[in-house]
């Protein structure tokens, strides 16, 4: 474990998080919330070791934080408890809460600032940039994405970055839609002949690595995943190139270890060290 000092930046997170439960003495009550201290403390090491272009993606469950949505609520603001309000379903809406405050918290421990104080700026199809004033925080690229039970956020050092992550048994159960709606004309060539039972995973591969294109672009759906092209280079990266009226866009895409039940990848219009995974 790297050893955290407390003079390296502002104060612990844990100390900024005003409203998050804490351990109590009381092994009953105290063992429900370990999980925010926890992540705190692994992303506030993972920040002393990171460097430019050093992408980092953390997978949490947001289940396992429900029960403390009220004090994860705190750190949002007033635009994000309004949208949280929104939802009609509680679970959903929890589950946006707890989504939102774990951005915040990570955010905070990588620029040096308190989680209530990050704020953001929307482009023109929605995808969120920081403006929080810290030396930290210039060219600082984030993203996050969620699928059934689970979130995962992506950070990096002076490069743009996407994400994405896919529940594997909803990608099995859309495969037609999928494949008719993100593959190009080679791609299906490219799949028409695959085994059954690699079908899904490989679908959900390539529909992870464009969503992810979209979002490091930054246009989103607005543009057509079938303009994107996906060439895997081996057993974790890819090369995709964006069909532009200008000219072609060269991205790069790298598989996340999400697990069995899962697919997920990150993308970078910049060519990136492996990047480093983080499950709580």
């Amino acid at each position: 474990m790297v050893r955290i000092d407390k003079r390296d930046g502002a104060k612990l997170l844990s100390d900024q998080c005003d409203g998050i439960p804490q351990r109590r003495p009381d092994h009953s009550n105290g063992a429900r919330y370990p999980i925010i201290n926890k992540l705190i403390e692994h992303a506030l090491a993972a920040r002393l070791t990171s460097t430019p272009l050093c992408a980092d993606a953390w997978m949490l469950s947001r289940q396992s934080l429900a029960s403390c949505h009220a004090g994860l609520s705190t750190l949002l603001n007033s635009e994000e408890r309004g949208r949280a309000d929104s939802f009609f379903v509680e679970q959903d809406r929890r589950g946006f809460i707890v989504a939102r405050a774990l951005l915040r918290i990570l955010i905070a421990a990588y620029c040096s600032c308190d989680p209530k104080e990050v704020e953001f700026q929307y482009g023109p199809y929605g995808k969120p940039k920081l403006v929080t004033p810290s030396y930290r925080s210039q060219d600082f690229g984030f993203n996050m994405s969620h699928s059934a039970d689970s979130v995962v956020i992506a950070l990096v050092t002076d490069a743009e970055i996407g994400v994405d992550i896919e529940e594997l048994s909803a990608g099995s159960s859309q495969s037609e839609v999928i494949a008719d709606s993100c593959l190009n004309g080679e791609e299906v060539l490219r799949i028409k002949y695959l085994p059954v039972s690699t079908r899904a995973r490989t679908l959900l591969r390539y529909w992870t690595h464009k969503e992810a294109s979209l979002k490091a672009i930054g246009c989103g759906l607005s543009m057509s995943p079938q303009n994107l092209t996906i060439m895997f280079k081996d057993s974790d990266r890819s090369v995709i190139l964006r069909a532009d009226p200008t000219g072609r866009q060269t991205l790069f895409g790298y598989d996340l270890p999400c697990g069995e039940d899962y697919v997920g990848a990150i993308v970078s219009p910049y060519p990136l060290p492996q990047p480093r995974f983080f499950r709580l």
